[in-house]
C-alpha cells in the first residue's frame, strides 16, 4: 500500500494551487539569483524548478520516494542543476554541513 504522500507524487504539475502566493514568496525571498535555497517537502520539484528558473541554486527534500523519482526524472530532462533527496525535516544528515540563504516549505 502506498503511503499518502506517494499517492500525490505526480499531481503537482502546475502552479494552479500556488499562484496566489508566488508574488508574496518572491517578495519575501528577494532576488533569488545565486542564492542557495532548500525546499523541504518539495514533492516532485515544482517549486524547485520555478526558483531555479529565477536563478536560485536549489536542493529539494521530500519523504516520498515516488515524488523524488519524478523530480529527478524532470531534472534529467530539464537540467536546472537541482539536487533531490529522500528525507524530511527531522533528519537532513544527507546535506552534511551545507548552509542555505533560505529554506522554504510549501
Amino acid at each position: 500500500m502506498k503511503k499518502g504522500w506517494d499517492s500525490y507524487a505526480d499531481k503537482f504539475s502546475s502552479f494552479d494551487e500556488y499562484h496566489h502566493f508566488l508574488d508574496d514568496l518572491l517578495r519575501l525571498l528577494g532576488p533569488v539569483e545565486g542564492k542557495r535555497i532548500l525546499d523541504i517537502g518539495c514533492s516532485n520539484g515544482l517549486m524547485c524548478r520555478f526558483l531555479a528558473e529565477q536563478g536560485a541554486r536549489m536542493i529539494g527534500v521530500d519523504r516520498s520516494g515516488d515524488a523524488i523519482a519524478i523530480a529527478r526524472e524532470r531534472e534529467h530532462e530539464l537540467a536546472h542543476g537541482i539536487d533531490y533527496y529522500v528525507g524530511d525535516a527531522t533528519d537532513l544528515a544527507m546535506l552534511d554541513d551545507r548552509s542555505f540563504d533560505a529554506i522554504i516549505t510549501v
